[in-house]
């Protein structure tokens, strides 16, 4: 078990919180933690593969705008035999073997990606905050502000600037109700705890 402070929404503490070492990290010994760099690994590369949008794509021969009619006779000329002036060797000609719409992505097991997930927050566990206090936040009846008060919650934890990843505790029903206020802070309304850790 280990603890970590609780801060409320002024960045003050106001409590502690034990966290199981195991929910953070699988790996139990050496030949565990070579299998879990592999699984970050593999995560990582899944999600590289999966933001490519495949849409490169070159055309044939067959596919230029020309090229039907033969050039010049075949005998007599001096000249190669060409059937094509948009054969891959002539300039504005098609492309030989060039690449075509296709998907990168990647599949993997969701149990794989926990692992991976429980991993990579294993390493940076010193830097994990828990945040207490959004009740009132998600209680409020205010309709505007909601960016401004959050800008100003980021201040007040010292966080503005830095890359954050949030963990939120929130009911995805829940947050489809709030769908008229702005849904990235929905989810942050919804939660009355808040898991930040500061890349």
């Amino acid at each position: 078990m280990t603890s970590t402070q609780v801060l409320d929404l002024k960045g003050k503490k106001v409590g502690d919180v034990q966290l199981k070492n195991s929910a953070f990290t699988s790996a139990q010994n050496e030949h565990h933690k070579d299998a879990a760099l592999h699984t970050m690994h593999l995560s990582v590369v899944r999600e590289l593969a999966n933001a490519r949008s495949g849409s490169a794509n070159s055309k044939t021969r067959a596919e230029v705008r020309g090229g039907g009619r033969k050039p010049w006779r075949q005998k007599g000329t001096g000249k190669a035999r060409v059937g094509s002036i948009r054969s891959p060797l002539w300039n504005g000609g098609g492309v030989t073997f060039g690449p075509k719409p296709r998907d990168y992505s990647k599949d993997m097991p969701q149990k794989m990606r926990v692992a991976a997930l429980r991993e990579a927050v294993g390493y940076c566990f010193d830097k994990l905050v828990v945040v207490n206090g959004f009740e009132d936040f998600a209680n409020s009846k205010e309709t505007k502000g909601y960016t401004k008060r959050f800008n100003q919650i980021l201040k007040d934890l010292q966080l503005e600037g830095k890359k954050v990843v949030l963990a939120l505790d929130f009911d995805g029903e829940k947050l489809a109700e709030q769908s008229q206020k702005l849904r990235w802070l929905a989810a942050i309304l919804q939660s009355s705890k808040w898991y930040v850790w500061v890349t």
